[in-house]
């Protein structure tokens, strides 16, 4: 309906006829402004969708626990439909894999007036994990009383099975970077901080505490090979190339000045035209070193001793007509 400032708004109109004593008929019209409960009501509805579209699992109880409302997540997640839940008090979710305390306290925290939750195993059904983010939740009207409690539980079944499968990963690759012997550096390109394990701290003879710098580094490779390691790190570092790095140098430990062949590899990622970190391996290749330089002595052994016997060795008369 059009008001007279010309603005619109939502009314409700009552119509009633009525006869007065001498038969007049008199028709009675009563317009009510419900502009106000209408945008109320829209708002209630935009959030009753919200809920019950939501991919999260929501419970709302009145205070002794009694469930009154469950939307469809709940369902997926639990294996009880809404019609088996309401009415019903939250224990009957209750899995032998949560410890019996846990419910006792989160009941306490939540009897004290705060917020409480934790991961828990739910679902007779189905057996699956959710965590409460956030935690069950204490609805007071505006003047303080408490009406109800909402449980907004999220599904973390699958995070909790990546994860697992995660460390796993995590402990092979543990496994195979021990055995090969290989130390893993992470340079964040923006902060100039460096992430060294304790095999690449083992290789430049520091200890677990000192901080890693790229000046340090490069105060660690031999003078000799400093201008071919830096240029190889440079051109790794170029926008729009393959950001790969592959060098080989020398290293001289901190520890005890003894000196390491180094076999290094590694991948520098961008963010547009900045390269924004530097991750790799180097391994301690300094007993394949030792061994080539004594194959080659060998062979250089040989060499001489065959030109020496050659040489000293007389040659054959040809026959004479």
């Amino acid at each position: 309906m059009q008001c007279v400032d010309g603005s619109f708004c939502d009314a409700h109109l009552d119509l009633q006829l009525t006869a007065s004593d001498d038969k007049e008929v008199v028709l009675q019209v009563v317009l009510t402004d419900i502009t106000a409960r209408k945008r109320a009501e829209d708002e209630l509805r935009k959030l009753s969708l919200a809920v019950a579209q939501s991919p999260v699992s929501i419970v709302i109880t009145d205070r002794a626990g009694c469930i009154e409302y469950v939307n469809p997540a709940f369902t997926l997640v639990s294996g009880y439909s809404a019609a088996e839940a309401i009415g019903q008090n939250p224990r009957v979710l209750k899995s032998s894999r949560t410890p019996p305390e846990t419910y006792v306290e989160l009941w306490a925290t939540l009897v004290a007036g705060m917020s409480g939750g934790a991961n828990s195993s739910i679902g007779a059904r189905t057996a699956r994990t959710t965590t409460r983010r956030p935690p069950y939740l204490r609805c007071a009207q505006p003047d303080g009383r408490l009406t109800h409690y909402v449980a907004v539980k999220e599904d973390i079944t699958e995070l909790r099975y990546a994860m697992a499968e995660l460390r796993v990963s995590e402990d092979r690759l543990r496994l195979a970077k021990t055995a090969a012997g290989l130390g893993v550096f992470d340079w964040d390109l923006t902060s100039g901080k460096g992430d060294w394990d304790a095999l690449m701290r083992e290789l430049h003879g520091i200890g677990p505490d000192e901080p890693i710098t790229y000046a340090s580094f490069m105060a660690d490779v031999h003078p000799d090979d400093r201008a071919s390691t830096q240029a190889t790190i440079d051109e790794a570092l170029v926008p729009g190339g393959s950001g790969e790095y592959h060098a080989e140098y020398r290293v001289i430990r901190r520890c005890d000045s003894s000196v390491r062949h180094v076999a290094s590899n590694g991948q520098v990622f961008f963010d547009g035209d900045h390269a924004v970190r530097f991750i790799g391996t180097c391994k301690d290749i300094s007993a394949q070193k030792q061994l080539e330089l004594e194959i080659q002595g060998g062979a250089s052994k040989c060499n001489c001793s065959s030109n020496s016997k050659w040489r000293h060795t007389r040659r054959p008369r040809l026959p004479t007509s």
